[in-house]
């Protein structure tokens, strides 16, 4: 196997793998790149919410139609692959929605930055062993 076939399947693998890692955080914990809390609905929101038989937590998770959690993907970005959307209007979304928090969401966590570097360290392992 050639060296760039190699590297795409450290890259895969390590994508992957983050992909169901950052959508849990930041889609059913609703937690930002710091682990805090993304925000929380308003009182007349959580109402509205109930209304469309939405949960009534007033934790933000950023999944009121499921659109941008099931957009949400391993994509290729020129000669590199990362997470983010195929959709751009998702992409636009998730500018929005950091902005409107102020907070940076759809980074990496500090642990989630360690475990890639675990992940990278274990795929090369298994490359090299065999």
């Amino acid at each position: 196997m050639n060296r760039i076939a190699k590297t795409n399947e450290v890259e895969t693998f390590v994508a992957t793998n983050m992909l169901a890692v950052t959508a849990d955080r930041i889609f059913t914990q609703g937690k930002d790149a710091s682990n805090n809390a993304i925000g929380t609905y308003s009182a007349g929101y959580i109402k509205q919410r109930i209304r469309l038989n939405y949960p009534p937590s007033g934790k933000v998770i950023l999944q009121a139609t499921r659109q941008m959690a099931n957009d949400w993907s391993v994509i290729s970005a020129g000669n590199v692959l990362g997470l983010g959307f195929k959709n751009s209007a998702n992409a636009d979304k998730s500018e929005f929605v950091e902005s409107t928090y102020d907070k940076d969401i759809f980074k990496h966590t500090k642990e989630e930055l360690k475990q890639i570097d675990l992940l990278i360290g274990k795929k090369i392992k298994q490359l090299l062993n065999g």
